[in-house]
C-alpha cells in the first residue's frame, strides 16, 4: 500500500491523536502565581552585597488542583547557590530558571518573572573606630555634664568597603540624663550597629561613665578679715590687738566652686587664718600660699565644695609682742 496515499488526511489525524493526548494529559491541571522571595546562597566570607536585594519573583506554576489550590508562598522555595560562580566585586546578573524553583511533585513552573535580576558585591573589609557615648536630655538645673569616658574606648567592625570606609564612629545606646544630680555608671550590654556593620567581638560589654556636677562659678571677695590662730598668751588674736599688728588687715579671696554658692558668697562669710604656734615673736612676711581660708561660721557655711585661695597681697607682714 503507498503511504502516500490520503497524506493530508493522514496527518491530520496524527496531528488531532496529538492534541487529544495533550488535552488528556494536561485535564485537570490549574495554573497559579505566586511572589515567592530569592534564597540567595554561596557569596564569599570576603564579600559583601551591597544596595537593592533581590527582587520578589512572580512564579507560575501548573499542576493538579489539588497540589495547587492550598500552595502557599512558604512552601516554594526560589533558591540561588553562587558557589559554583565566580564572585568578585561589582555587578552581576543572576539568570534565573525553573530547576532553581523547590515545589511539590507534579507541578511544573511556566513562568518566571524577572527571570533574571542584579545583584553588588564588595569587599569586606575591618576598621577600628571610637565608641562616642549617646546622651539624651538635660542635667538638673544648675549642673552640668563635664565629661564622659567609655570601656572599651574603640572596637573593631568589619562590612562592606563603602560602609566602612564612612563610618568614624559608633555610638551607644541612647543614655538618658534627664534631671540628673550625680555621676552616673552603666553597663550595657552590647552597642548597636548601623546597616550592614557588624562587630567583629558582637558580645563586647561597654562600661560607661558621665561626670555630671554642679555649674561652677567664681568670685573674688575683697576685704576679708584676718584672724590669728595659735597666738601666745596674752595677745588677742584680732588685727585691732596693739600687740599683734598684721599688714595688711584685711585681703583678697578668690573662690570658685558651685555657682549656687557662689552667688551667694560675700566678704563677711570668710576669714583668712595666720598660724602663728611656735613662730618667734618677731616681723614675718608670710606668703598666701601660708594662709588658710575658712569660714566664718562653720555650722552656717560649708567650704568643702569651693577652692578659695587669698590673692591680694602677695605677702601679709605679721608681728607682736611676747605674752604675759
Amino acid at each position: 500500500m503507498d503511504l502516500r496515499t490520503n497524506l493530508g488526511l493522514k496527518l491530520t489525524a496524527i496531528f488531532l491523536a496529538l492534541a487529544a493526548w495533550v488535552y488528556v494529559h494536561n485535564l485537570g491541571d490549574i495554573h497559579k502565581d505566586l511572589k515567592v522571595v530569592v534564597d540567595l546562597s554561596g557569596i564569599p566570607d570576603t564579600l559583601e552585597m551591597v544596595g537593592e536585594q533581590p527582587p520578589d519573583i512572580d512564579v507560575r506554576l501548573r499542576g493538579p488542583e489539588s497540589s495547587l489550590v492550598n500552595l502557599s508562598p512558604q512552601k516554594v522555595n526560589l533558591e540561588v547557590n553562587l558557589k559554583d560562580q565566580p564572585l568578585g566585586p561589582g555587578i552581576h546578573t543572576i539568570l534565573l530558571d525553573a530547576s532553581m524553583v523547590r515545589r511539590p511533585p507534579g507541578v511544573a513552573v511556566d513562568r518566571l518573572s524577572p527571570s533574571s535580576f542584579q545583584i553588588t558585591l564588595e569587599n569586606r573589609v575591618n576598621k577600628e573606630v571610637p565608641v562616642v557615648v549617646n546622651l539624651r536630655g538635660e542635667p538638673a538645673a544648675g549642673f552640668e555634664v563635664v565629661g564622659t569616658s567609655v570601656v572599651p574606648a574603640r572596637v573593631v567592625v568589619e562590612g562592606p568597603e563603602s560602609v566602612i570606609n564612612k563610618l568614624d564612629s559608633l555610638f551607644t545606646a541612647s543614655i538618658s540624663i534627664k534631671n540628673a544630680r550625680d555621676t552616673l555608671r552603666l553597663e550595657l550590654k552590647s552597642l548597636p550597629v548601623v546597616a550592614q556593620v557588624h562587630l567583629v567581638s558582637p558580645d563586647t560589654q561597654v562600661e560607661v561613665v558621665v561626670r555630671i556636677r554642679p555649674i561652677q562659678g567664681e568670685i573674688t571677695l575683697q576685704g576679708v578679715r584676718i584672724l590669728a590662730a595659735g597666738v601666745p598668751a596674752g595677745v588677742t588674736a584680732d588685727s585691732a590687738s596693739p600687740r599683734l599688728r598684721m599688714q595688711p588687715a584685711t585681703v583678697t579671696v578668690h573662690a570658685e566652686g558651685p555657682r549656687v554658692q557662689i552667688e551667694r558668697l560675700t566678704a563677711a562669710d570668710l576669714v583668712v587664718v595666720v598660724e602663728l604656734a611656735g613662730r618667734n615673736g618677731q616681723d614675718l612676711d608670710l606668703a598666701a600660699g601660708d594662709l588658710a581660708v575658712r569660714a566664718a561660721d562653720p555650722q552656717a557655711l560649708d567650704v568643702q565644695p569651693l577652692t578659695l585661695s587669698v590673692t591680694v597681697p602677695a605677702t601679709i607682714r605679721v608681728s607682736w609682742s611676747g605674752g604675759d
